[in-house]
């Protein structure tokens, strides 16, 4: 099923060249095999806040996290010079607000809510995971005004982080910030906004990304390192930037390990650490860290 929703139904004056900022919804049409509700996915594609990649980021990135048994949502949002901060913030926050309040809806858990964004993309998915997110209003007047707009975990892809030139991308800095993206580069940087509320996250990056410097990953990877921040971290060796799915690479297999490392941390929370640690390493490994008595048993 796929059915496109207006995110400020009440305000026609909010536009963006697709008809207004909205989530295109992904839905199977039968329940998942274990009768549960499935996971959420919001698919944010990039575009150096100039555009929105839709028809290469955005549905066929839907369509492949739904054979992963995710129901997706595509999200429009506002760019430069509508999309400012906060709007193009506020887009995505009320998009979360809006897959929440109507979980029952549409056949999702609403804990278990992630978002996979490219390239600048990438960024607005970050802030939706950092303390940038709580800095806009993305209120209505509806029953999805009281849901969280913070993620229950984040895909990063390429991701731009640092609006500086030497290890970011200043095109995506003017579209977000404008002619403040100089005076405000450190504030909107998601490395430096990391939090308790930050979700588990995987990113991925090659080394050969001639638009978006693999420096902004590492220094983010290594932030949420320093923040206690669980991720897995992926660097390729080679790829130009603009990859999506990757196929016929080396990277082509990122959205499973993805899909896994979600799985894995949703998962901690009701499973034993042995069976968490069964997702990452081959059992010999296993019973290495009992010797080493890093696990019970």
């Amino acid at each position: 099923m796929m059915n496109k929703i207006l995110l400020w139904p009440n305000k026609p004056e909010i536009t963006t060249p697709a008809g207004g900022p909205s989530i295109t919804c992904f839905l199977h049409d039968e329940p998942s095999s274990d009768g549960l509700p499935r996971p959420a996915m919001l698919v944010v594609p990039g575009g150096g806040y100039h555009m929105v990649c839709e028809p290469t980021e955005g549905t066929p990135i839907a369509r492949h996290f739904m054979q992963l048994g995710y129901n997706c949502f595509v999200l429009d949002y506002r760019v430069y010079p509508d999309g400012i901060f906060p709007n193009c913030v506020a887009d995505a926050a009320r998009a979360v607000k809006l897959i929440r309040a109507n979980a029952k809806q549409f056949g999702i858990d609403p804990h278990r809510v992630a978002a996979v964004g490219f390239s600048a993309g990438g960024h607005l998915v970050a802030c939706l995971g950092t303390g940038i997110v709580d800095e806009v209003d993305a209120s209505v007047g509806d029953d999805a005004d009281g849901q969280s707009a913070r993620l229950d975990g984040m895909i990063l892809c390429y991701p731009v982080t640092s609006f500086q030139k030497k290890d970011g991308h200043l095109e995506s800095g003017e579209g977000f910030l404008g002619a403040k993206v100089a005076e405000l580069d450190e504030r909107y940087n998601p490395a430096n906004r990391l939090d308790e509320k930050t979700p588990p996250t995987f990113l991925w990056h090659t080394v050969t990304d001639q638009v978006v410097p693999v420096e902004g990953s590492i220094a983010m990877m290594h932030a949420l390192a320093d923040k206690g921040v669980l991720f897995s971290f992926h660097l390729f060796p080679f790829g130009d930037h603009g990859m999506l799915l990757a196929k016929q690479t080396d990277a082509e297999a990122w959205p499973e390990l993805a899909t896994k490392f979600l799985q894995a941390t949703w998962k901690k929370r009701t499973i034993s650490h042995e069976e968490f640690w069964h997702c990452y390493f081959h059992p010999t490994q296993i019973e290495l860290e009992k010797q080493a008595g890093l696990l019970d048993g």
